[in-house]
């Protein structure tokens, strides 16, 4: 079984959804394989795929760590298949979606935080200014 972008999934559903991995087959293990584009690292699948825990409270690691397993895979680890303007677009996003759609990297902060990571990469200094003194300077 596949579950496309579990991200938009939630917890329930998935926990309903393995439920119906119920047939003996013959040569065939029973699985369920889910794929996302990672969203914040408090999201369920990072927590069990992840970090290995339980995806509600109070988090306990799981009883059975092996049974869940990860593998990222980026857009440029499958550049030969997708369309140019596609990848370049992927490059140009804004610094949250960049990483989480390009890089495929979960993120550590909420919506509703006083600092969001657009704020700060917005404002964020590349350089120092060249009227700033060096800190060990004494004048």
């Amino acid at each position: 079984m596949l579950l496309n972008e579990v991200s938009q999934i939630s917890l329930a559903a998935r926990n309903l959804i393995v439920t119906r991995l119920a047939q003996n087959v013959q040569g065939l293990a029973l699985k369920c394989y889910l794929e996302c584009n990672p969203p914040v690292t408090t999201q369920w699948c990072h927590r069990l795929f992840i970090e290995r825990r339980e995806a509600t409270a109070p988090y306990k690691p799981l009883q059975n760590p092996d049974a869940y397993a990860h593998l990222q895979m980026n857009p440029r680890d499958n550049e030969v298949n997708l369309p140019n303007a596609y990848l370049t677009e992927l490059q140009a996003l804004p610094a949250r979606e960049r990483l989480r759609f390009w890089e495929g990297k979960f993120g550590d902060i909420g919506e509703n935080v006083l600092w969001t990571f657009e704020l700060l990469e917005t404002h964020r200094v590349k350089e120092r200014p060249a009227d700033l003194r060096e800190p060990w300077s004494l004048s």
